[in-house]
């Protein structure tokens, strides 16, 4: 299944014209970093990264252009590892993610908590948050239940966010975000929202690395060979507007300066390992352009024998309602537009923004004004016209 899965993408991405385009740079990672499962900020010029499952408890500091600078082993702090899958960090402290749970069998979930004055120093003792989520009866849960995996998490202020990486059978698509102490002790957390996620396969659903940008207000969760970034609707509502990172086992995921965006992947047949740095300005410029303008009426006034035109963007697959009445309230035109969206490779300045133009025949209508109402979920568009001889 999943070399069905790599195959399938890998042949969608070499056939696509935007491959051409991507923007971003790429380092080999170290020789014994083969399963780079996390990032997070150890400098200005550095990172610290770790191998997931099966290899030993150790925190490597590597720099920027892929040296290994300082290998700290975490036995001296009381820390193994079982499956670690994702760091996070405050100011004070760095978080290792022991989380991992393929099977959803795992009743031993914890999150270490390391000083970072002690990690300078090289020795130490590690707080441990250990944690269940509420909703999981059984170990493992039944196919469609399988929803406590973990791979991401990134701190605020004032606590953890995890998101779960979907395993349920059929895939249903939503990853779940959960909110975790960060004071060592025992918990029991419930999920406090969830989001579907688009893509073609679960390969595209799961989450497998997390992080958010306080500046910004904007979350990333990466997902073998998308990263989803999650923005508020005119609504509120978060919705996942996804791009391509390019087709590798993608593991994390990690804000830098500016607009700069870092991601690592695992060495398989698809990669040797590296570090590749992603611009995404050209992503959040599309964004403000489509926030501006998600939908349009192109026409105040419309002749009898001509054809009423609207403009629908979208950055995603969306839904939008389009309802038209004459004065009296009679619905003369009604219908949802299903949109069908491509992912463009990050950094990328081609097509971020899609649409489609609608095209209308009024000659039914009869003469006079109409109410045009575009319910797009970034922005309802409620404008009248008038049909003319």
């Amino acid at each position: 299944m999943k070399h069905r899965i790599f195959l399938e993408i890998w042949l969608l991405l070499l056939c696509s014209p935007f491959f051409l385009f991507a923007q971003h740079t790429t380092v080999q990672l170290p020789n014994h970093i083969t399963e780079s499962s996390a990032l997070e900020w150890a400098t200005d010029s550095s990172l610290y990264t770790i191998n997931d499952s099966g290899n030993d408890p150790e925190l490597y500091e590597i720099h920027l252009d892929g040296r290994l600078l300082r290998t700290i082993d975490l036995e001296d702090f009381g820390v193994r590892n079982k499956d670690w899958e994702s760091l996070a960090q405050d100011a004070l402290y760095l978080y290792i993610g022991d989380f991992g749970n393929n099977w959803n069998t795992r009743k031993d979930l914890v999150v270490y908590k390391i000083s970072k004055a002690q990690l300078r120093r090289g020795w130490g003792k590690a707080g441990e948050i250990h944690f269940k989520c509420s909703e999981q009866q059984s170990y493992p849960p039944q196919p469609e239940a399988l929803q406590y995996d973990f791979e991401g998490f990134y701190a605020t202020t004032t606590e953890l966010v995890l998101w779960s990486k979907n395993r349920t059978e059929p895939c249903n698509g939503y990853a779940r975000e959960y909110h975790l102490s960060k004071n060592p002790g025992h918990y029991t957390i419930s999920a406090q929202d969830s989001i579907y996620l688009h893509g073609a396969s679960m390969f595209e659903q799961w989450v497998a690395g997390a992080d958010y940008h306080q500046g910004k207000k904007l979350t990333a969760l990466l997902s073998g060979p998308s990263i989803h970034f999650l923005v508020p609707n005119a609504h509120g509502i978060m919705e996942d507007l996804p791009v391509w990172a390019g087709i590798s086992q993608k593991e994390s995921i990690l804000f830098g300066k500016g607009t700069t965006l870092y991601v690592s992947d695992e060495v398989n047949h698809l990669s040797t390992g590296k570090l590749y740095a992603y611009d995404y300005a050209p992503w959040l410029e599309a964004l403000e352009t489509f926030r501006n303008s998600p939908a349009k009426v192109l026409q105040k006034q419309v002749k009898r024998t001509e054809k009423l035109v609207l403009s629908i963007q979208y950055m995603n697959q969306t839904r939008v309602p389009i309802t038209i009445t004459s004065k009296d309230g009679h619905t003369v035109h009604e219908e949802v537009f299903t949109s069908t969206y491509y992912p463009r490779l990050l950094g990328s300045t081609h097509t971020i923004i899609q649409g489609k133009t609608l095209l209308l025949p009024v000659a039914n209508w009869g003469l006079g004004s109409y109410n045009v109402l575009i319910e797009h979920p970034f922005g309802t568009v409620n404008q009248t016209v008038t049909i003319v001889p």
